[in-house]
């Protein structure tokens, strides 16, 4: 059954429900094929390292898009200035929903731009537990968490898609 025409299209469709998509011949149930669950809305990065530091803005932005359990936060932080540094590994916090399963394997994205830091990053990392957080990763050993000082003026943006239980 057609709903609509090229010609004679439809503005706006609400549903008390959720999408079905076909699951005839797969292996999936009308559950597993249904999209019920869609939200847009913005979140508040910060910026921190554990000992302490101290930062102000310019700019703080976040804004995320949830479908089902997948979860893409962007983000676009200018520091202002540093008062402290803090003493260990870099990390943004305030995610907008806790990271479920194996964090580590569970999430891809990448840095944009990065002038907020002392040294370059190559990957990042997501934490979960009481406060789900991001981390950093350097150009000289991948697999250890950046712990290096912020940059006054330096900007940090990027994207990372993550799922959550």
């Amino acid at each position: 059954v057609d709903l609509g025409s090229t010609t004679r299209r439809f503005k706006d469709l609400y549903l008390s429900g959720g999408v079905v998509f076909n699951v005839a011949g797969g292996t999936g149930t009308s559950t597993s094929g249904t999209l019920d669950d869609y939200e847009e809305g913005t979140w508040v990065p910060a910026l921190t390292r554990v000992g302490a530091s101290a930062l102000t803005y310019t700019t703080q932005n976040g804004y995320y898009t949830k479908v089902g359990r997948q979860v893409t936060v962007n983000f676009y932080i200018v520091i202002n200035a540093v008062s402290a540094q803090g003493s260990s590994v870099n990390i943004i916090t305030g995610l907008p929903f806790t990271i479920g399963g194996l964090a580590a394997i569970t999430h891809a994205g990448s840095i944009g731009l990065n002038t907020g830091f002392a040294t370059a990053v190559v990957q990042t990392t997501m934490g979960r537990g009481t406060e789900p957080k991001i981390t950093f990763h350097d150009n000289v050993n991948g697999s250890a968490n950046l712990a290096v000082d912020w940059v006054a003026g330096g900007i940090i943006s990027g994207t990372l898609s993550y799922f959550i239980n």
